[in-house]
């Protein structure tokens, strides 16, 4: 009603109809991305937006930056090189097992196959972007999760003192098996598949800094890994 009073006291008041009538418009086509479950504006963020607007379809981009705040679209960046890769090996033998027909590692504990990574050997710079990934599979069967009991892909920047210079993560269990990129989905499919996400390195980083990349999972998901890498791009 408020609105509706100024407009009337506007001598020119037909100027705003377009704006509002395409507002409206807007409200209409973000309720259907809704209903689709590649919206949600409660917990969204200006990365986030800026990948799903005006898309009719969900992303492993919009997702990403859904549920890390990092803008995920890097064009006409470039892999450079894979800074560091945690794969299964000869030392993980003895943790190893079998699921969904590979050799995977089980992550019962909190935090699992951490990534440490010294800059004074990697040569990272303010503004170089690194691609976070893992390999996972997650099993059948575990409705009832919500997105915020899965277990996550984590990095965090930390510099020379220790002080936290920055910290990202996603879900992983909501990029295993979501071909429409949902973003509330929390069941496995019982199929392996990828997790990965961009991050850019951040201000304050410099050589006696470092960075951490790992599993994290308080909430004791069933989830078992094959391999977790850092990558850079520039």
């Amino acid at each position: 009603f408020p609105l509706a009073a100024w407009i009337a006291g506007q001598k020119k008041a037909w100027i705003l109809f377009p704006v509002l009538f395409g507002f409206v418009l807007l409200n209409l086509f973000q309720t259907w991305q809704t209903k689709q479950g590649i919206f949600w504006s409660e917990r969204g963020n200006w990365a986030y937006y800026k990948e799903i607007f005006g898309q009719t379809r969900g992303s492993a981009r919009a997702l990403a930056a859904f549920e890390s705040g990092e803008v995920q679209s890097l064009e006409p960046l470039k892999f450079v090189k894979t800074i560091k890769n945690h794969a299964l090996g000869i030392a993980d033998s003895a943790k190893t097992v079998q699921a969904g027909g590979q050799n995977a590692y089980r992550c019962d504990g909190e935090f699992n196959r951490t990534l440490e990574i010294a800059n004074d050997t990697a040569r990272l710079f303010p503004g170089d972007w690194l691609r976070i990934s893992v390999a996972a599979f997650v099993p059948e069967g575990q409705s009832g999760r919500s997105v915020d009991q899965l277990a996550k892909l984590v990095i965090d920047f930390s510099g020379p003192d220790g002080q936290v210079l920055k910290y990202r993560a996603i879900n992983i269990g909501t990029h295993i098996g979501n071909p429409k990129h949902i973003l509330w989905k929390t069941r496995g499919t019982g199929e392996w598949g990828e997790a990965d996400f961009f991050v850019m390195v951040p201000m304050g980083f410099e050589a006696r800094s470092r960075l951490k990349s790992y599993i994290w999972n308080p909430n004791q998901q069933d989830i078992f890994v094959g391999s977790l890498e850092v990558g850079l791009w520039r």
